[in-house]
């Protein structure tokens, strides 16, 4: 398992995380380089996140470019349509955590079983997948000494951080944190 940072700015941190190059990562494996990118992203970023009013911190699953993008959120007063179900401001700074084993895991699908399945077949394995990607990083929000320097770093009491698909249409879920 390793983790590095590719490129950083005052916009946006971007890590790799090869998880040993495994085609299908562990999900523990896959909570530890979730932990560490957390861990450098607010520890460089916080005091740029602070100066922004948000709500929530959204986190969205890029399954087909294996990428996982984090940046706060500001909720808007706008009726949710079809094309925007979940109408917000995206802020920066924000992290782009590239999971190599899920892009090698897409293009492995794509290459060899994607003429296989029927569109609703491909769609329930693109929620599997997702839905393993969240539930590690649940795993690691459920770090308390994660959580607490997440609350510490941006001043907060509780988080939300909402997890979504690439092109938002689905929500997977949320998970809160609070100071203990």
């Amino acid at each position: 398992m390793t983790i590095f940072c590719i490129e950083k700015n005052n916009d946006f941190l971007k890590i790799s995380s090869d998880q040993a190059g495994d085609i299908n990562p562990n999900v523990t494996e896959l909570s530890l380089d979730y932990i560490k990118a957390f861990y450098m992203f607010f520890e460089e970023l916080s005091h740029i996140i602070t100066r922004f009013d948000w709500d929530h911190i959204a986190v969205e699953f890029w399954f087909d470019c294996g990428q996982i993008y984090l940046f706060p959120e500001k909720k808007l007063d706008e009726m949710p349509t079809e094309y925007d179900p979940y109408p917000a401001e995206r802020l920066d700074p924000y992290l782009v955590l590239s999971l190599t084993s899920y892009l090698k895991k897409y293009d492995a699908f794509i290459d060899h079983d994607y003429g296989k399945f029927s569109d609703s077949e491909f769609e329930e394995w693109h929620i599997q997948n997702s839905t393993e990607v969240f539930n590690s990083l649940n795993i690691a929000l459920s770090n308390r000494k994660l959580s607490n320097f997440i609350l510490n770093s941006l001043n907060r009491k509780n988080i939300v951080f909402r997890y979504f698909g690439s092109s938002r249409e689905t929500e997977y879920g949320e998970k809160t944190i609070h100071s203990h």
